[in-house]
């Protein structure tokens, strides 16, 4: 299971799965009941799962939930990403996936419009408009390419937009767009669109920004000049922008001194965030388009500049280090970390301590509580109440999903007792605690933890266990990771002939074998005798006993 709120570290995990049999290469019909013990609603929560690969243009439908992504995996096996979504505390939750009742015999029909069907850009990014139907089956994924070849391009799940950039050079450019349905196997259909290129106008841009640099807090006037431009006073107005955006940096007033020259009167707050850093500089000047100075102008002063680490689980007590520049951290209760959303502290995240290593770096020991929405957070620090421009987005709260991820040997016949090497991935593996489980039939007597990822069972296979392929789990209240479904496989021991009888016969017909006596036995045995240099005598007419007795007839005629 997986999402965003999937919280399986809970003491009482939030999500609790019950399959009607377990998925498989061999699996076209199956169920998986989902329970919500959280008292929130879990959105996205996604389940992956083997099934078989179907023919003959089949395919798999979902109740009460909707296909991800799907991929194929040699051949044999369709792995399905199925999403769903749960209210708070709602149980049993039914999710079905299973094949068709009739084939998909119909090939997608769809197009494609770049720019929403203009005629013509003068720049490369572009936004296409997809869209693809099947009435059967349902489009499943898409290519997008430059290239009628799609060269280099990958399957990705369908989507409705999704930005392009034009392949180089001017002139008519044209994209690809592959859609295919979910049918096994799939139908594809290649659908276009064209755009005429333009060079990007260029001949008025600006040029010069004096001063090109100021700290936060202050007011001053900027002198910007251009080439090819018409300022005209009243009509043109300098820009500051930062990524398309141009919060936080004021411009009050613009004079206009002769076409190619203009000064503007500016503030840059101390607040909010995000003014650090290269601003552009252009202007609006009516119909004329003027071509910013990319990076013309920078905001400097103290700010957090990086986190280390970036990420912390729920339910863990860590230490985060933080670095600033142009900061003064202080010692003795003067600075204190901060996590935050929005202006806010995070409600969850509880900063015990905050230690000061020197006026630029600090460390902050942080408890992330169970209670804690995950997702990012900006990190800053405050000293004597003046905050310092917060890194935003430099620390996420997450909820790794555990799960087992390998076992070795992956494999072994009836009756042997052997050693298990088990993996897991944010497992929580602990001695004395962790309960290993292999399945029916085998029994696990001693399981020793070198970590909270490694493992070794040592296990005895029944005489009589049931052969094929089991899911490995280990357990450790209260987590339960996902298992290593069909991870381990138990096998038929080899046969052995220890009696033959008769055991001498001429070599001039036919001779009836009533008792060949061994062990391992199974229908479906075939029987030879061989002798090196000669060719190989088959045995007819083959009965199978039982596990220890079979009778035949060889032919020994020559």
């Amino acid at each position: 299971m997986g999402g965003t709120t999937n919280l399986h570290n809970l003491s009482n995990p939030a999500l609790q799965q019950s399959w009607s049999a377990t998925p498989g290469p061999s699996t076209e019909d199956v169920s998986c009941s989902l329970t919500n013990t959280y008292n929130k609603p879990l959105s996205g929560t996604y389940m992956e799962f083997p099934m078989k690969m179907l023919t003959d243009g089949y395919y798999y439908t979902v109740s009460n939930g909707t296909f991800g992504q799907t991929y194929d995996v040699s051949g044999q096996v369709r792995m399905n990403q199925v999403y769903t979504d749960l209210t708070a505390g709602q149980s049993n939750k039914l999710v079905r996936v299973r094949k068709s009742t009739s084939a998909d015999t119909t090939t997608p029909t769809g197009s494609v419009l770049i720019n929403d069907g203009a005629a013509s850009t003068d720049i490369a990014d572009v936004t296409l408009t997809l869209n693809a139907v099947d009435i059967e089956s349902g489009v499943g994924e898409m290519m997008v390419s430059n290239d009628s070849g799609f060269s280099g391009a990958a399957w990705e799940p369908y989507n409705t937009t999704m930005p392009w950039t034009l392949s180089d050079g001017t002139g008519t450019k044209t994209v690809y767009v592959k859609y295919r349905d979910r049918a096994m196997p799939a139908h594809e259909v290649t659908k276009t669109d064209t755009i005429m290129f333009n060079a990007p106008p260029s001949n008025a841009r600006i040029t010069t920004v004096s001063p090109n640099t100021s700290n936060r807090g202050l007011s001053f006037a900027v002198d910007i000049h251009g080439v090819n431009t018409h300022f005209v006073q009243g009509t043109t107005n300098a820009v500051f922008s930062k990524g398309g955006s141009t919060s936080g940096f004021d411009v009050y007033d613009t004079t206009v001194h002769s076409s190619t020259y203009m000064s503007a009167d500016v503030h840059i707050p101390l607040a909010p965030t995000g003014r650090l850093g290269s601003w552009d500089v252009g202007a609006t000047n009516g119909a004329e388009q003027v071509m910013p100075l990319e990076g013309g102008f920078t905001v400097t002063g103290p700010a957090i500049t990086a986190v280390d680490p970036p990420e912390g689980t729920v339910g863990t007590n860590m230490s985060v280090n933080i670095t600033g520049s142009g900061t003064n951290f202080v010692q003795d209760n003067h600075t204190f970390a901060h996590f935050k959303r929005d202006g806010v502290d995070v409600s969850g995240i509880v900063v015990n301590t905050t230690m000061i290593t020197n006026t630029t770096h600090c460390t902050a020991n942080i408890t992330i509580g169970y209670n804690v929405d995950i997702g990012q957070c900006d990190v800053s620090v405050i000293t004597w109440g003046d905050e310092y421009t917060p890194l935003q987005n430099s620390f996420d709260v997450v909820q790794h999903v555990p799960l087992i991820r390998s076992v070795t040997p992956q494999s072994a016949v009836r009756g042997d007792t052997l050693d298990v090497d088990i993996v897991g991935a944010d497992t929580a593996f602990a001695q004395g605690t962790s309960v290993a489980s292999f399945g029916a039939g085998i029994t696990v007597n001693t399981l020793t933890v070198s970590d909270a990822r490694h493992a070794r069972a040592n296990i005895t296979i029944s005489p009589s266990a049931t052969a094929g392929a089991r899911n490995v789990n280990v357990v450790t209240n209260p987590q339960t990771p996902s298992p290593l479904i069909a991870g381990f496989t138990v096998e038929y021991p080899g046969p052995t002939v220890v009696y033959i009888a008769p055991n001498t016969a001429a070599n001039s017909g036919p001779v009836n074998i009533s008792d060949l006596d061994g062990t391992g036995f199974r229908a479906g045995a075939t029987v030879k005798l061989t002798k090196s240099g000669e060719a190989d005598i088959p045995g007819t007419s083959v009965v199978v006993v039982n596990q220890s007795r079979i009778t035949c007839t060889f032919n020994l005629t020559g």
